[in-house]
């Protein structure tokens, strides 16, 4: 990760959000993309922020990995879809009289 540690410990909102939010979107600025995200941070509630906290937490530990032996199943799977060798699920529910 880049930036020293507690780099944004010192950071209040204020200081750069110069832009409102219009909708979703926020309009184009000079700010950095870390102060963009921290500005963002800075409009979610409690909920929105935990949520936030926990995918970016996820995001700093490299995210999920698969294992060889996933990685090799994934694959497989990917080819056999490939060669039409898939059941749609509607099918199945007939299959097995859901």
């Amino acid at each position: 990760m880049g930036g020293p540690k507690g780099s944004f410990s010192r950071f209040h909102p204020t200081d750069v959000c110069a832009q409102p939010v219009v909708g979703a979107q926020r309009e184009e600025t000079t700010l950095t993309i870390r102060e963009d995200l921290q500005c963002l941070v800075a409009e979610l509630g409690d909920e929105q922020a935990t949520e936030a906290l926990d995918y970016i937490r996820w995001l700093a530990s490299g995210g999920d990995t698969l294992t060889d032996y996933e990685l090799v199943a994934m694959h497989q799977g990917e080819r056999e879809i490939a060669d039409g060798e898939y059941v749609r699920l509607e099918e199945l529910g007939q299959t097995l009289g859901a």
